[in-house]
């Protein structure tokens, strides 16, 4: 918002420097960005007057003139077509410096011969001054400027303008008025309402048009006739006023509508009547794909939401956003109809981000302007199309306003004032610092409350707090005490998820993992490259209302798609040996809570502070870790063999990183049905204390080469609270012995199906005495082995802390896992 000050001044009579009122508007909330001045480098321009105008005796379009600069007469030859004798003008002498946009220095008028004519100055135009962008003619001044007074004395230049920043919640300051309400309160100086008197004329505004309301969009619509206006430039002052601002002036009816819009922050529109069809203004919503073409000249596509001015014929303005082209003022108007209304910001604001077609009258509109002062804004405007325009008024306004718009009237504590500002201001202090912004006491409650009534151009105010804020605001920010609130200061308990997230993080950090972060999307496609099955239920994500990208469409429901665009990303840059893991959340729908049950164990409902408890439907929110790995594991040195990455160092890695997290017992079970995406011989589900954590495995070819990726690579995915419900809190430690420890080693043949973890937990439940570890050191198949066979080579590890074992100390040990692989397992030792 741009305002000229002394503009400013016609509202309220403020004699302080432009640094004070900086000062006050910018302490008032709104914010100065600059002060900029109209009409500067004009001091060697003076007032001259034309004695004589002649032809120039070598060019059709020049004239030789003979101008009086208050000391003495000079020829000066002049190219304007409206230059006459007997003007007043502007006049730029031999040695003057004009402001030039493209060169620091200025312009410098210098004694020149054109056409052979001697020339001694230059005759200026607005736009050689800088004080508009119009080259149609000279500037023409008032008669009563006396030759040889500078122009800056007999223009009052340069004009300062303010640019204030304003709020969006301030709609009240997109106006003269409103801005000098601001600086009344911070003052005390009155501020000056101008009047409006004209006289009317026997006829009515409906006899140029009718008005219906179709629509509650408009709650109100006033509209008034003027006839036998006359059309013509603007006066100075006016012309001047809007051009200091950034507006161009149209001619006098335009000009006089943007005036009052800048002056009350009303917007309005003036119609020629005689070009609204039918003697019909019809309010109503727009036709599905209905046209029209707007003052730019463009024509507009509209939705059914856009509120529409129309007459019989169809739309001739955009409500509250621009006019039509067929109705606009031109020169030959002389019967205009005035629009003043009240829109629905909403309504505009959505149309006019639509169309990005955004205007002075919709950057007010789409704030709020304000209902109850239609009334005074179409009564101004007649009074300056009285004065201005030679209008004759109508006798009547039409005013269609079904359901008021009453002022909101509530209740405001002294005591909740002096708590929440920490000041000590008595109740009539109060009263009387929202005195000076229009807010009036209704009535006492109280001693310490009253009530106070809001005036319609603040909606912004709608509680008791929006009206300690405008008294703090009305104190001075910068005069409000300093003092520390009381309060109590408690330890911050952090969530055990949360911090047991960071130990996952850290510890597969620690395992040569690097971290991956991804968005908490996905795609259909990345559901049909998963091959998930229907009874998943991970194949059914929940989708997005207002998705970014096609393939962020739904919320994930796992981890590994992510995984694997990173992977092949890596691939395609030639680092095929990776070790990724990624921290985030799945999100599947509260409607299959039965089916994940069964499906998942006590994995997804054991843990409830982990679940939503409310009974409003929500989605189910699970924190996981995933990982990937490709490649080579390890290479050494030059000439030894490379390590590629395999099932048994993913599970390896797994197990030693869920160790260092203090979560043993680890159990291997066959993969579950759902999980169809993972190689059914190279993958297991994974449990801990009975609770299943996840799974990890090889993906199968064809869904790794659906991303890319030239080999199948190795995935896990767990359940990070499950983890935490599964970690050991308490620490024991053991002595370490000083006897050595003593293995024993078996060789037995095993049916292909029996796996190592159902014989490791088998041994375990044995108890044997002095057994410290079981592992296998060799696979063999083949050779005389029946097809159906598998020979494993295994250690058993004794150790006593009170003795060196002998192996009669162990003996009956081992006889002991030899009777159970032969009686449990039918295994033949070798």
């Amino acid at each position: 918002m741009q305002i000229n000050v002394e503009w400013l001044q016609d509202y309220i009579d403020y004699q302080g420097t432009i640094e004070e009122l900086d000062s006050i508007l910018t302490k008032a909330g709104l914010e100065v960005e600059g002060i900029e001045s109209f009409g500067e480098g004009l001091d060697g321009v003076i007032i001259g007057k034309v004695k004589s105008k002649e032809k120039h005796p070598d060019a059709d379009k020049l004239s030789v003139c003979i101008v009086f600069d208050g000391k003495e007469d000079l020829q000066i030859v002049c190219g304007a077509p409206n230059i006459e004798a007997g003007q007043t003008i502007a006049l730029a002498p031999v040695g003057c410096v004009l402001p030039d946009p493209e060169n620091q220095k200025g312009f410098k008028i210098k004694k020149s011969k054109i056409r052979g004519i001697e020339s001694l100055g230059m005759i200026c135009a607005e736009d050689e001054l800088g004080l508009s962008n119009d080259h149609d003619g000279i500037m023409i001044l008032d008669d009563s400027f006396e030759a040889g007074t500078p122009i800056t004395s007999a223009l009052n230049l340069p004009k300062k303008v303010l640019d204030i920043s304003i709020t969006p919640n301030r709609p009240d300051c997109l106006s003269y008025i409103g801005v000098a309400r601001e600086v009344s309160a911070a003052t005390g100086l009155p501020v000056k309402i101008p009047s409006f008197e004209y006289s009317t004329t026997d006829f009515k505004s409906e006899s140029f048009s009718e008005v219906t309301i179709e629509h509650e969009d408009c709650p109100r619509y006033m509209g008034l006739a003027v006839k036998n206006v006359k059309i013509k430039p603007s006066p100075k002052w006016l012309k001047t006023y809007l051009e200091t601002v950034g507006l161009r002036s149209i001619n006098n009816v335009v000009d006089i509508t943007n005036f009052v819009m800048l002056e009350s922050g009303n917007p309005l529109h003036a119609f020629d009547a005689d070009e609204i069809k039918g003697k019909k203004i019809i309010i109503r919503k727009a036709n599905e794909n209905e046209t029209m073409t707007t003052l730019d000249e463009q024509e507009r596509k509209l939705l059914n939401t856009d509120l529409l001015i129309c007459d019989e014929s169809g739309p001739v303005a955009l409500a509250g956003v621009m006019g039509g082209l067929n109705s606009e003022i031109t020169e030959n108007t002389t019967n205009v109809f005035i629009e003043v209304a009240y829109f629905n910001p909403i309504c505009v604001r959505k149309t006019s981000r639509r169309l990005g077609l955004q205007t002075d009258s919709s950057f007010r509109f789409e704030r709020g302007v304000d209902p109850e002062n239609l009334e005074y804004v179409i009564k101004r405007t007649a009074s300056l199309l009285n004065q201005l325009a030679d209008g004759e008024v109508a006798s009547n306004i039409i005013d269609i306003y079904p359901q008021k718009i009453e002022a909101k009237v509530f209740s405001l504590r002294t005591s909740r004032v002096n708590k929440v500002l920490g000041v000590t201001l008595t109740t009539s202090e109060v009263e009387e610092k929202l005195k000076g912004i229009d807010i009036l006491k209704e009535e006492n409650i109280s001693e310490d409350e009253l009530t106070y009534k809001i005036p319609t151009f603040r909606p912004d105010i709608t509680r008791e707090v929006d009206l300690i804020e405008e008294i703090a605001r009305l104190i001075g920010f910068e005069n409000i005490p300093y003092t520390l609130p009381k309060m109590s200061i408690k330890p911050i308990t952090e969530a055990p998820i949360i911090k047991f997230t960071d130990q996952v993080k850290t510890a597969f950090v620690n395992k040569g993992f690097n971290e991956t972060v991804s968005f908490h999307f996905t795609g259909l496609k990345d559901i049909e490259k998963m091959q998930l099955s229907k009874e998943d239920p991970r194949s059914n994500p929940i989708a997005v209302k207002n998705p970014i990208a096609e393939d962020l469409s739904h919320m994930q429901t796992t981890l590994i798609p992510n995984l694997l665009r990173a992977a092949a990303l890596n691939a395609n840059h030639f680092n095929e040996s990776i070790q990724l893991f990624e921290v985030g959340r799945i999100y599947l729908k509260e409607q299959y809570k039965e089916e994940l049950k069964s499906i998942f164990e006590n994995r997804y409902y054991k843990i409830n502070e982990y679940i939503y408890k409310e009974e409003e439907v929500r989605p189910i929110e699970r924190a996981q870790v995933a990982g990937i790995i490709t490649g080579i594991n390890k290479q050494n040195a030059w000439n030894e063999k490379e390590d590629p990455h395999s099932f048994y160092s993913l599970k390896g890695l797994l197990i030693s990183t869920l160790s260092s997290l203090k979560i043993k017992n680890i159990k291997e079970e066959p993969l579950r049905n759902i999980d169809t995406y993972l190689h059914p011989g190279k993958s297991i589900t994974l449990k801990a204390n009975k609770v299943i954590i996840g799974y990890l495995g090889q993906l199968k070819p064809e869904i790794a080469e659906g991303y890319g990726l030239k080999s199948s690579p190795f995935v896990f995915e767990l359940d990070v609270p499950s983890l935490l419900r599964c970690q050991n809190q308490q620490y024991q430690f053991n002595s370490i012995s000083k006897f050595p420890s003593t293995n024993r080693d078996l060789s037995f043949a095993f049916r292909k199906e029996t796996t190592w973890g159902e014989i490791e937990n088998s041994i375990k439940k044995l108890n044997i005495k002095h057994l410290q570890n079981i592992h296998v050191f060799d696979l063999f198949e083949g050779g005389n082995l029946a097809e159906d066979q598998k020979s494993l080579a295994i250690s058993l590890t004794f150790q006593s802390n009170e003795k060196t074992l002998e192996e009669k100390d162990t003996q009956k040990s081992v006889d002991k896992v030899t009777k159970l692989f032969i009686e449990q397992f039918e295994a033949t030792q070798r």
